[in-house]
């Protein structure tokens, strides 16, 4: 089933408010997302530190009190990584939605013949990345951009202690509990990060926004 989106009318005064919205919006997310990268190292550095610390002279690994470290840390660390593909879409579309005002103003002013192209893109993106909320970025971008930027190593360290942990350490009580509650726990953040809405892409069907405008300066296009 197809959803029917709002039309969007080109009032100059909601317009210039949103524009406003839109520019505060674009630092937030900007800065929200260096913030959780920020922590996401903090946290991996923090933890290594700690296992050296009490290791002793030696890298002691893996303890039962390690190995459940690393069980609650994984989650964690997945929530993080949630957050940050948060911030990537929502940084995104406020990008999208700011690059298609401003291709849209500066041909008011400067290329009447350009109005057109404009205000349909504008009128395409706005109902799609502002109202229906759809994600500005594929989802598998928007996956292999966080994990470049921040989280590939992170991700690899934890996964290998993990199963350094699951191949070495005894299988006390506390330890099959503690990995039941890890397994079902991040089938369920798995499955919620899956199906969130706001992670479904949807292209626009118009492609003009400051791109349209590059050509009439010489800017030449990626290849």
């Amino acid at each position: 089933m197809t959803e029917t989106l709002p039309s969007v009318h080109l009032d100059d005064e909601w317009l210039r408010m949103f524009y406003e919205q839109v520019g505060r919006e674009l630092s937030l997310a900007r800065e929200s997302q260096r913030e959780t990268h920020t922590w996401v190292i903090t946290l991996t550095a923090g933890v290594f530190t700690a296992f050296l610390t009490f290791g002793g002279n030696g890298f002691n690994y893996p303890t039962e009190n390690a190995f459940l470290a690393v069980l609650i840390i994984l989650p964690l660390l997945f929530r993080f990584f949630v957050r940050s593909c948060l911030e990537y879409e929502i940084l995104h579309r406020w990008t999208v939605l700011r690059n298609a005002l401003d291709a849209y103003f500066f041909a008011r002013s400067h290329m009447p013949d350009k109005v057109t192209d404009a205000s349909r893109h504008l009128r395409d993106v706005i109902p799609k990345y502002y109202f229906a909320w759809y994600a500005a970025r594929p989802f598998g971008r928007m996956l292999v951009d966080n994990i470049k930027l921040a989280y590939g190593w992170p991700f690899i360290v934890f996964s290998a202690l993990l199963v350094w942990g699951l191949m070495m350490q005894h299988k006390s009580s506390v330890i099959c509990g503690c990995l039941a509650a890890f397994v079902v726990w991040m089938v369920l953040e798995l499955y919620w990060f899956m199906t969130y809405h706001g992670f479904k892409h949807l292209k626009p069907e118009t492609d003009f926004g400051l791109k349209g405008l590059a050509g009439d300066f010489g800017v030449p296009e990626k290849k």
